[in-house]
């Protein structure tokens, strides 16, 4: 999706059209639970899209913890 919408080439390229449709390009991508990702992904990720936001759980996510009881 990334690829896509935010080619490799600087904020002035846009995605390829499909369709006779061009993908607007991604100008914020936010990441749910994303801790799991490396310093590299991350690093590639910022050089496409402009504001890459990382949030993490508020709560422990264990599969041990059944979340009703």
């Amino acid at each position: 999706m990334i690829d896509s919408r935010n080619p490799d080439g600087g904020s002035g390229s846009s995605g390829q059209a499909v369709g006779g449709v061009t993908p607007v390009r991604l100008r914020r991508l936010e990441l749910h639970d994303c801790t799991s990702l490396g310093e590299d992904v991350m690093r590639w990720l910022e050089s496409r899209v402009t504001e890459v936001i990382c949030s993490e759980p508020a709560v422990d996510r264990s599969p041990l913890v059944h979340p009703y009881l």
